[in-house]
């Protein structure tokens, strides 16, 4: 979730992300991101991005949040798709991950 354009550390704390994924290793997806454009400072910030990204059908592991109002609404988005469908998530996540363990 990149920041907005207008908030004047969004360009550095996207670089940050970009430097720190790439020395572990992880690959940053550009059709999995996306751009805050709203000013907002309440979790409405995050709550329809995420929602774009879980309507996309496209599948993610993690999400890292400009800040923690968008952090609040991306768990909210979340969390309105149903304890069932959030909790296979990350089952099937763990599975991939840690040898499939979990039932």
């Amino acid at each position: 979730m990149r920041g907005q354009a207008f908030s004047s550390d969004s360009e550095e704390r996207w670089e940050s992300i970009v430097a720190a994924a790439k020395e572990i290793g992880i690959e940053i997806r550009p059709e999995l991101t996306v751009q805050l454009d709203r000013d907002l400072t309440s979790p409405e910030l995050g709550y329809p991005v995420m929602q774009q990204l879980l309507s996309a059908g496209k599948k993610f592991t993690a999400l890292v949040a400009f800040n923690d109002p968008s952090a609040i609404g991306a768990i909210r988005a979340l969390q309105d798709i149903g304890p069932e469908s959030s909790g296979r998530c990350l089952r099937d996540w763990i599975r991939r991950h840690q040898g499939g363990g979990v039932q």
